[in-house]
């Protein structure tokens, strides 16, 4: 799992969001 800042640019669990 990548590190995630906020829930507002997660897109899935395993999808990499905006880096």
């Amino acid at each position: 799992m990548k590190k995630q800042k906020a829930s507002s640019e997660s897109r899935g669990p395993g999808s990499s969001p905006r880096l």
